[in-house]
């Protein structure tokens, strides 16, 4: 994505227990595709020629038209009736939809009990209760409704399986999820100030816990969210996304932000197999900056006394406009 705005380098690392590595591929087998298409057909169009299908226990109808071969999953004399007295078929299924009462969307088939409340876009697909690799995608979109698309396109060139957004700008006024095909997005979006915001894409086929953050931590000083992913009945490790805005040294609250950054940082050397990503707007030699300033020393000298180690390759994260940045 093409971003012209300022931003510093982003930061992951790693804490890893004993046998842990991080990989970055990940090798995942295509789904297959469905054995038929549906089509948007009118129900009052003539059909040229009719056929029927055995799809198991289940007999349809096949109309072929002007407009292709489309396939209906019903008994032929009711597809007949329809096509036949459109108008009396209507109000037979108005009348029908009266006498149902209350209609409810079709919940599709039993999942086990969702992990989280946040994972209300899982569809029928059934857990990796086996997870050996993940490819994770970390970048600061600044503002993703006009970048969604791209970030589709993105997500299913490199086959991703969870992506952490930074800057999604997106209040609690949008109520609309942005939208990524078979993944569940966690929002975290500011309660006030335009700007900022996270979002985490998981893919459904993932479980996940979203956790909540310490009231320790200022919200409105460093947004965070957490959650822990499971990777087969007994192993998992957490995944933190992180923004930090750009430090300000003239902003009353500066202590405070700073305090906010060292308890940020205990935080997150309680959990033994963890993975932050983020963008903090800090600069330090540690993560391949080019200068280090006051907040990259203060987060490089937290990675330091913890068991985090920064995985950061020396390549850009953005290209800065100028050499000194």
């Amino acid at each position: 994505m093409n971003h012209h705005h300022h931003h510093s380098p982003f930061i992951v690392f790693f804490h890893a227990g004993t046998g842990w590595t991080a990989s970055r591929n990940s090798e995942r087998k295509s789904a297959k595709k469905s054995a038929f298409t549906m089509g948007d057909c009118s129900l009052t169009q003539a059909p040229c020629r009719q056929s029927f299908i055995r799809v198991g226990d289940a007999t349809s109808t096949t109309w072929r038209n002007s407009n292709g071969l489309h396939i209906y999953f019903q008994k032929p004399l009711l597809c007949e009736f329809f096509l036949r007295w459109p108008l009396l078929s209507r109000l037979w299924l108005a009348l029908l939809l009266l006498l149902s009462g209350d209609i409810e969307t079709n919940p599709g088939p039993t999942l086990s009990k969702p992990i989280n409340p946040a994972n209300r876009f899982r569809n029928s697909t059934k857990f990796n209760e086996n997870i050996t690799q993940l490819k994770i995608l970390q970048t600061n979109i600044n503002g993703i409704s006009n970048k969604i698309l791209e970030l589709q396109q993105l997500t299913t060139d490199e086959k991703l399986d969870i992506i952490a957004v930074q800057e999604s700008k997106l209040t609690k006024k949008s109520k609309k999820d942005p939208y990524i095909q078979n993944f569940s997005p966690i929002r975290k979006d500011r309660d006030e100030n335009k700007g900022g915001g996270l979002i985490i894409f998981v893919k459904q086929d993932i479980k996940y816990t979203e956790l909540n953050v310490p009231k320790e931590i200022n919200q409105n000083n460093i947004e965070m969210q957490i959650i822990k992913i499971h990777l087969n009945k007994t192993d998992h490790f957490h995944l933190a996304n992180i923004y930090l805005p750009p430090r300000n040294s003239s902003d009353k609250n500066l202590n405070e932000i700073e305090n906010d950054i060292d308890n940020c940082f205990i935080f997150l050397e309680t959990f033994p197999h963890i993975l932050v990503c983020g963008d903090f707007n800090a600069h330090s030699t540690l993560w391949h900056s080019y200068t280090t300033d006051k907040r990259g020393t203060q987060i490089a000298n937290n990675i330091a006394k913890s068991n985090l180690q920064v995985l950061n390759e020396n390549m850009f994260t953005r290209q800065p406009y100028a050499q000194n940045q």
